[in-house]
């Protein structure tokens, strides 16, 4: 197994601070109002930012695509009542601008992500997180009171990416070629940003295994960042831990 980043074990305070960090983001997101109810599989939908709402279990058992409509600040929280489950091969895309760093997944019991699938966004779960063979996400996997369970999976969490905008005065070139000075109108202000999991702490550590220990009181907390790639399962192993905040990751 490879992994970048530092681990941190029981005894450190940095993880009973991210434990306590993560139950506040995890309530945080539970609480928010939905914008839209979700009573069927989401594979094959488009969906552009809001809060969705199921009162049982999520089901993905195909392509999901995330529009941000050009907007990188577009946000997608996922409340599900019990379970989140993604079947073999099932995907999610981003598309016009949508990060993976703006993608919640609040999960009132279990979490699995199914063989060969890619995820997209923080998982959140009250209790476990199974990642099966093969399967890739793009973002964090962390449970407040269960195990998180790895085979062979990749793991990347990278921080979002700041829109770039011209200011007063910037040169343009337009479809016809030619450069124009205007000054573009004047924008509103970005809304406030959502509930966040514990943010990574850099460094580096190589370590063996592929099964996660409890996370159960303020004990264990399982933060998965960037570049974590698991080659065996089985034995017990990795802890990471990022030193909490809410704001942007």
């Amino acid at each position: 197994m490879t992994t970048t980043g530092t681990e941190y074990y029981t005894a450190q305070p940095i993880v009973a601070e991210a434990q306590v960090d993560l139950t506040a983001a995890f309530t945080d997101g539970m609480s928010r109002a939905p914008t839209e109810t979700i009573t069927a599989n989401l594979a094959g939908m488009s969906l552009t930012s809001g809060v969705y709402n199921s009162t049982s279990t999520i089901l993905l058992s195909g392509a999901l695509t995330l529009d941000g409509q050009g907007d990188a600040d577009a946000t997608f929280i996922f409340q599900a009542g019990t379970a989140l489950t993604t079947m073999s091969g099932s995907s999610i895309a981003l598309t016009n601008g949508a990060q993976a760093c703006n993608v919640f997944w609040v999960v009132g019991s279990s979490a699995t992500l199914g063989t060969g699938s890619h995820f997209v966004g923080t998982v959140m779960a009250l209790e476990s997180i199974t990642d099966t063979t093969n399967a890739s996400v793009e973002g964090r996997l962390l449970a407040r009171n269960g195990t998180v369970t790895l085979d062979s999976n990749t793991i990347v969490n990278n921080a979002c990416v700041e829109p770039t905008t011209a200011g007063p005065g910037d040169e343009s070139s337009d479809s016809a070629g030619d450069i124009s000075n205007e000054t573009p109108a004047e924008e509103s202000p970005a809304a406030a940003p959502p509930p966040l999991a514990p943010a990574p702490v850099p460094g580096e550590g190589t370590v063996d295994g592929g099964v996660l220990p409890n996370t159960g009181g303020i004990e264990w907390l399982v933060v998965a960042v960037a570049g974590l790639t698991l080659a065996t399962a089985g034995t017990l192993a990795y802890v990471r831990l990022g030193r909490g905040r809410h704001g942007r990751p």
